[in-house]
């Protein structure tokens, strides 16, 4: 142990003695004026130089191997990165998120507004405005299901999402349907089948 003690304070010695010849050959009248006459780039330049690198197509046959194996990677698809890389252009923009259609789920058999029995399942929840009366309508599929009479209502229940839909038990046969956008808070009733 005791040698292996004195081979690395031998060998810091002799490094630090090295590193103090290297430091001799420096410049210093370089290190002290460095930045005192600078040669500016043009804008000119500087635009030429980014042409060359900005949009430059990989190339080569261990690249072209590897985009040949994975073809349905949107790393190798240029058109597909072109398309997507705007923040304009992204597929789930907030201004699409009004138009989706959130999902409830009705655990009984109901009554729509028309007295007819419908099942219990999961439901898509949209809304239609005619003059000043509001209804919303569920939808499985692009099937209509049924249309329920609403009114404007005041929801005080906290949730992270834009749009959605949720049901409230108002009585043991009595359950409401909350459906929220960015425009407008509704609120309908189902009455279930007992």
């Amino acid at each position: 142990m005791r040698k292996f003690f004195l081979i690395l304070a031998f060998l810091f010695l002799t490094g630090v003695s090295f590193a103090d010849d290297d430091m001799m050959d420096l410049d210093y009248d370089f290190i002290n004026n460095a930045f005192s006459n600078p040669n500016p780039t043009t804008n000119k330049q500087f635009e030429e130089v980014m042409k060359q690198y900005e949009n430059k197509e990989p190339r080569g046959f261990f690249y072209n191997i590897r985009k040949f194996f994975n073809k349905n990677n949107p790393a190798f698809d240029n058109d597909f990165k072109k398309k997507y890389e705007n923040t304009n252009n992204q597929p789930s923009r907030l201004k699409d998120v009004p138009q989706s259609k959130p999902t409830i789920t009705i655990g009984a058999n109901f009554y729509d507004a028309e007295g007819n029995i419908l099942e219990a399942g999961h439901y898509q929840a949209e809304y239609k405005k005619d003059g000043e009366h509001y209804t919303i309508t569920l939808l499985q599929g692009n099937t209509r299901v049924a249309d329920i009479k609403a009114k404007p209502y005041e929801d005080s229940w906290d949730t992270p999402a834009v749009v959605y839909a949720r049901t409230v038990n108002i009585r043991q046969d009595l359950l409401g349907i909350i459906y929220s956008n960015l425009d407008i808070t509704i609120l309908g009733y189902l009455r279930l089948v007992r």
